[in-house]
């Protein structure tokens, strides 16, 4: 099946149109292609208002405060996290694809046993790293 796009005029399979219950084949009327153009030129037209959402996407209220909380109650662990961050960014340390308890590939976690110990970590998955905490 193949739809036209409103804003190219050009002929296109009904899988290049994202899908939208509302309109009658259940297809937006812009292809997928149109449509990141157009956001593309929003973004470009706009840096502004893109940069301050792309800083709170995906947050909740008071997240910011939190994460500030948190670091002055915990600064070692704080530092021991950035630490074991900037060692993988900097290929210093490897993380390894499987938990080294179960041996799932699964959100990986580095696990500190001694935060005094910054780099010296075992790798587990978040339900064996939530069963030892």
């Amino acid at each position: 099946m193949t739809k036209t796009c409103f804003k190219c005029g050009i002929s296109k399979k009904i899988d290049d149109f994202y899908v939208h219950p509302q309109m009658k084949d259940g297809h937006l009327g812009k292809s997928k292609e149109c449509c990141k153009m157009d956001e593309k030129l929003r973004r470009i037209e706009n840096p502004e208002k893109y940069s301050k959402y792309e800083k709170t996407r995906g947050r909740s209220a008071g997240a910011e405060a939190r994460t500030k909380e948190w670091r002055a109650k915990y600064p070692e662990r704080y530092r021991a996290h950035n630490a074991v961050n900037n060692a993988l960014r900097d290929g210093r340390i490897i993380r390894p694809e499987t938990c080294e308890i179960c041996g799932s590939k699964n959100h990986l976690h580095a696990h500190h046993s001694d935060y005094s110990e910054k780099l010296s970590v075992v790798w587990l998955c978040a339900r064996c790293h939530g069963q030892i905490q």
